[in-house]
């Protein structure tokens, strides 16, 4: 069984932080969003919205240098990459539109703001959504900071047909030696520029950037603001450059386990990948016991609601809960968009009542009610993934377990939305049970 300490990416990443800080900011990313409706002024909910939106990236990045699975990372960029569309949607319709800059790159004297639009688009070619990389585009597109810096035109150009030709950068230090990198002649002179790069990139951030040594400056609230120190590019354009990382992939910034994902899987256009997660030809119906035949949301109509997601090869598994076991089948899902990925840790209140899997054994399951501690794993502590699609129920005057959209049982032409935490009402004056139909 794996620890903490071996599973992180990084070697100045606190347990004990990491396991108080997600579920904090994972609350107050909930709070805002359930409080968009009570917002009146739109600078206000353009505010809001930006805030959940580097919070969401601020909690996947703290993920990834914490060691969680990469496929479950590369299904929550999306939800990222939305909050932020809906940030530049909700400024753009703000008095000062007009001096639109979408999600700012230029943050005063500070580059944290460049440094995470460009690991944004580094995680998404790295963890093969290329799907996103228009999406993440579109987020600067119209601004000045579209089409005139080459970092950023070198990630995207692969993908996005008629580029213009771009010869300067926004940040000469140290960017500009991973640009000279890529434009050697030779193999062995890509390669050592690529490491000077890395080796350079984190002592040119200080000064210039907020996150520079951050680790060393923890509050005594028991929380990091430290999320990981990552040259993201620098993997991506060794990957499309194809450059050997072997000299620098120790380098403790080099995210050497997005590369290897990156390379276990063959580039795609965002229209193969787009292809790919609607599935194409959607597989056949597979029974229980069998292996998964494509990576990817699955259902069985053995019970209803129950959504899983599964690696190619999995041992699609039978459900105890249903009388028909091991004769049930698996169905591909028409709608292969991702989902919110709820982590806990033992000892912790899980945020989210229903069923949940051992992060490094989905083997190992437990259902707990909203608010009730996880729980130790053969006495040891475990960090714990809820299950997304476990099947939500609740009758009238429970708390609504999941904010979304609800349907009566007992009058399944009524559909309401409920936040999380709402007493759930009768119907005409009598007790009624209520299904969850679309978490939101």
């Amino acid at each position: 069984m794996s620890s903490f300490r071996d599973r992180r990416r990084q070697i100045f990443l606190d347990e004990a932080r990491y396991i108080k800080t997600v579920p904090f900011v994972q609350d107050w990313v909930r709070e805002l969003g359930e409080g968009r409706s009570a917002v009146k002024a739109q600078e206000e909910l353009a505010g809001s919205e930006r805030t959940i939106a580097d919070n969401l990236w601020w909690i996947w990045s703290l993920r990834q240098t914490a060691g969680e699975p990469l496929h479950l990372l590369a299904q929550e960029l999306e939800p990222i990459v939305v909050a932020y569309e809906r940030y530049v949607d909700a400024y753009e319709d703000t008095p000062d539109a007009a001096f639109y800059d979408a999600i700012r790159l230029w943050d005063g004297e500070l580059m944290d703001t460049y440094v995470d639009y460009v690991n944004l688009l580094s995680a998404a070619v790295l963890l093969h959504r290329e799907d996103l990389i228009p999406r993440i585009h579109s987020l600067i597109a119209g601004s000045e900071y579209d089409g005139s810096d080459l970092v950023i035109e070198e990630l995207i150009k692969p993908y996005l047909p008629d580029r213009p030709e771009v010869d300067e950068w926004l940040w000469n230090e140290p960017y500009h030696l991973a640009m000279d990198a890529i434009i050697e002649d030779t193999a062995g002179k890509r390669e050592k520029g690529m490491r000077a790069y890395v080796k350079a990139w984190y002592p040119s951030m200080k000064g210039y950037s907020g996150f520079w040594n951050k680790h060393a400056r923890e509050d005594d609230d028991g929380m990091t603001t430290y999320v990981g120190y990552w040259t993201m590019e620098a993997a991506a354009l060794s990957y499309l450059y194809n450059i050997d990382d072997t000299s620098y992939r120790d380098e403790i910034v080099y995210p050497k386990d997005l590369a290897d994902y990156a390379r276990s899987q063959p580039q795609r256009s965002p229209e193969a990948a787009r292809l790919a997660l609607r599935g194409g030809t959607s597989p056949a119906p597979t029974t229980a016991g069998e292996p998964c035949p494509r990576s990817g949301w699955w259902s069985t109509p053995a019970l209803h609601d129950e959504r899983r997601y599964f690696l190619i090869g999995d041992t699609l598994p039978t459900l105890d809960t249903t009388p028909a076991k091991g004769h049930i089948t698996w169905h591909w899902e028409a709608d292969q968009s991702p989902v919110p990925v709820i982590v806990g840790h033992t000892g912790l209140p899980a945020p989210r009542a229903g069923l949940w899997l051992k992060q490094d054994h989905a083997d190992v399951r437990c259902r707990v009610e909203l608010n009730q501690p996880l729980p130790l794993h053969e006495g040891n502590v475990a960090i714990w993934v809820w299950q997304e699609g476990v099947a939500f129920s609740a009758a009238s005057g429970k708390p609504c377990p999941r904010a979304g959209r609800w349907r009566c049982e007992d009058a399944p032409q009524v559909e309401r939305t409920f936040a999380e935490g709402e007493t759930l009402p009768p119907l005409d004056g009598r007790a009624v049970v209520w299904r969850l139909l679309q978490a939101i």
